[in-house]
């Protein structure tokens, strides 16, 4: 007999019940299924995405690291269901604290975005030059036009 308590897990919710469960829609709706649910302590979703969506909304997600435009370069093509995790770039900082190390991290074993993006992934971040298009506003008006 296996007395080792496990945690009650829900069955997989699936993105129509969570529609009805929650009033998000895309794009602030960042999940489409729940593979586990635990009572009161929380959930496992996935979202599903491209690599262009990824390139997209990987610098708002990462702000603190990235300050240039991603581009997917990959050329892989359809939607990926995957965990990716990174350490906030303050908690890499060295901290200010006479009982450390000079120059120690607050949190020594933690991942950048960078380090994430190519362990978890297989995939590199390489800055590069490359045209993108931009929108340029060259003349405001006063007043709107009639």
């Amino acid at each position: 007999m296996d007395t080792t308590a496990k945690p009650e897990v829900t069955p997989e919710i699936d993105l129509k019940r969570i529609m009805q469960m929650i009033p998000h829609r895309y794009p602030l709706l960042m999940i489409d299924r729940v593979i586990e649910m635990y009572a009161d302590k929380g959930a496992v979703g996935i979202k599903n995405v491209s690599m262009g969506e990824l390139a997209q909304n990987l610098q708002q997600m990462a702000g603190a690291y990235i300050d240039h435009p991603i581009v997917d370069a990959t050329g892989l093509q359809g939607g990926w269901d995957f965990v990716m995790g990174w350490t906030p770039k303050a908690q890499l900082q060295p901290v200010p604290n006479p009982n450390a190390a000079a120059g120690e991290a607050s949190d020594p074993n933690g991942l950048s975005v960078f380090e994430a993006v190519e362990k978890e992934l297989g995939l590199k971040l390489i800055k590069t030059k490359k045209s993108i298009p931009v929108v340029v506003v060259d003349h405001v008006a006063e007043k709107p036009a009639q």
